[in-house]
């Protein structure tokens, strides 16, 4: 019997040790994805500083962004919550 409690106690630590995992690597997609986003906005920032792009066909790209790097922010906030 208390093989038994052992092996289901192992199971019990693998499970969390797996969703610990996932929600790692959840958090490191999510943060790649903000830190990516933020670099698009520079790129654009600078075209349009530049002047090599119009300010008004750089503009709705970067309220795009924002609101992408909004979400991302706030899913990250979510995993980070969870632990």
């Amino acid at each position: 019997m208390k093989i038994k409690n052992r092996k289901m106690l192992n199971q019990d630590n693998i499970k969390y040790q797996k969703s610990n995992i996932k929600m790692t690597n959840q958090k490191l997609k999510s943060g790649f994805k903000l830190k990516s986003t933020n670099e698009s906005k520079l790129w654009l920032a600078l075209l349009r500083d530049s002047k090599r792009a119009k300010s008004e066909d750089v503009a709705w790209f970067l309220e795009e962004l924002d609101e992408f790097s909004n979400i991302f922010a706030s899913s990250i906030l979510t995993l980070k919550r969870k632990r």
